[in-house]
């Protein structure tokens, strides 16, 4: 498969991002995930899991590992790891990554400054060690209290400490 370019919806994005238009983006997801899967890229199943998680994390872009694979130089685009999630209907499990270049402008410099500790704190909760990374988590949002996935991981620390329940 040749090689994606994630120029186009970034500026999108940024675009959408710097006049509020929220409900476009949304729809802009859409279409990008239409067009992926007319050109064989993502399952239609897998298109809208992401699609759904987009708004479940309240993030401008995500992609999945298939996606990731195929950037010709990963390193010039602002990406974390976010989840890993099965598809309906298939054993196999996705890594979904979330590319935050789009992002207002403090939003995106707090992400890059805490990418090492969210990282670690998502090793951490994968590891099920929920107390240290309840407090990775913790330090992130102290750096960049606007993450939103920073805060649905801390959220669900603490109900694994309360409950015992993987979510």
């Amino acid at each position: 498969m040749p090689p994606v370019n994630l120029t186009t919806p970034i500026k999108w994005r940024s675009t959408f991002w710097v006049k509020g238009l929220r409900r476009k983006l949304e729809s802009s997801n859409f279409q990008i995930f239409i067009k992926l899967i007319l050109r064989g890229q993502i399952s239609v199943n897998l298109a809208s899991r992401i699609e759904s998680l987009t708004k479940y994390y309240d993030v401008s872009l995500l992609i999945s590992h298939h996606t990731y694979l195929r950037l010709p130089n990963s390193d010039i685009y602002a990406i974390r790891t976010i989840d890993r999630v099965k598809v309906k209907g298939k054993s196999e499990t996705v890594s979904i990554f979330e590319v935050f270049d789009a992002d207002p402008p403090e939003i995106r410099e707090g992400k890059l400054a805490t990418a090492t500790v969210f990282e670690q704190a998502l090793l951490l909760y994968n590891q099920d060690n929920y107390v240290d990374a309840e407090q990775m988590f913790r330090d992130c949002l102290f750096i960049n209290p606007l993450d939103k996935v920073a805060q649905i991981y801390l959220e669900r620390c603490q109900l694994q400490l309360l409950y015992k329940v993987k979510v």
